[in-house]
């Protein structure tokens, strides 16, 4: 019988399944172990770990005072975990990969075949993935979420929408450079020119610095590194 991987990505939550902003934190660090069992291909969730974490900082100020904005990102942030992590647990699996994640997964099993014989070739692959899943998670999984917002929450969203690539104070702030967050094209040039360059190289220069804020991210969320599944044989 096949595994039903949306079920098995909602079980990893808990009974934060329904607290937003403690689940936001539950789904950094659960990112933080995928990215941490293999950094070479779980690329996009070395980055979204980091993302999630600034979630749950900016649910944990807004439920008040901006309803419509913290339901948006709530939303947003359960429904890119839902779709994307049980790709991942699918592809650990060895399964294929069908709809709008069926590229970039692709991708991932023709790289991790490919860095036996070419690392190289295989390192641009893994690249390719990652931004095929930015823009997935971009477009077709929260860009529905934005439009639904007000102008006056987008133009609010412009002053504070702000990213910190890494685990402490220490790493660098990427600022949103645009007029509206809920601007697809505007998102996508800011992750295109400035996080995911950014994100690649950290990755390429400082590895061992990126596994070392995954890994203390996993600890303070408390994810046990032993949280998923021995993965597939078949796919080993």
């Amino acid at each position: 019988m096949a595994k039903d991987y949306d079920a098995l990505a909602l079980s990893l939550l808990g009974e934060l399944r329904d607290r937003p902003p403690e689940r936001a934190l539950r789904i950094a660090g659960i990112y933080a172990s995928i990215y941490l069992e293999d950094p070479f291909l779980f690329r996009w969730f070395g980055l979204a770990a980091f993302v999630a974490r600034q979630v749950n900082a900016v649910l944990l100020g807004t439920a008040l005072p901006l309803p419509d904005f913290y339901n948006m990102l709530a939303a947003g942030n359960l429904k890119i975990y839902r779709t994307i992590t049980a790709g991942a647990l699918a592809f650990r699996d060895g399964e294929v990969i069908g709809g709008e994640l069926e590229g970039g997964y692709r991708k991932l099993q023709q790289a991790d075949i490919l860095a036996r014989s070419d690392l190289m070739s295989a390192d641009k692959l893994v690249h390719e993935a990652l931004v095929e899943l930015c823009d997935i998670e971009q477009e077709v999984i929260v860009q529905p979420l934005y439009n639904d917002l007000s102008p006056q929450i987008r133009h609010f969203m412009a002053q504070v929408y702000v990213f910190r690539l890494g685990y402490d104070t220490a790493q660098p702030v990427l600022k949103f450079p645009g007029t509206d967050p809920g601007n697809l094209d505007q998102r996508r040039r800011w992750m295109k020119t400035e996080i995911l360059p950014a994100f690649r190289r950290w990755q390429q220069e400082s590895p061992e610095w990126l596994r070392a804020d995954c890994e203390r991210l996993r600890r303070h969320v408390g994810v046990r590194a032993e949280l998923l599944a021995a993965r597939s044989e078949a796919h080993r």
